[in-house]
């Protein structure tokens, strides 16, 4: 995207269940972000590093236990230190 410097360009993507972009695969390694939303949780990974953004906090804790209990230990929002460790334990896995 040479031609416009100065333009972000947001591509949204179907993927299959497991994982794979429906059509060309090529995709993945044209964008500078990946962000992946499942269970009302945003992941970012990419050449500007890794992170996670929750959109509902309600509706983790509905869908994903799991996951609202490793995001928010004890109910409560983690501390930095908290979220890095889990951060890094998601690009370990």
């Amino acid at each position: 995207m040479k031609a416009f410097p100065n333009i972000s360009f947001i591509l949204v993507f179907e993927v299959t269940k497991s994982g794979n972009f429906k059509g060309d695969q090529a995709w993945t390694h044209l964008p500078d972000v990946l962000v992946t939303v499942e269970d009302y949780v945003m992941e970012a990974t990419g050449r500007y590093g890794i992170g996670h953004f929750v959109g509902w906090k309600e509706g983790v804790q509905k869908e994903n236990p799991k996951r609202y209990n490793e995001l928010y230990p004890n109910g409560h929002e983690p501390t930095v230190n908290q979220q890095q460790a889990t951060a890094l334990k998601y690009v370990v896995a």
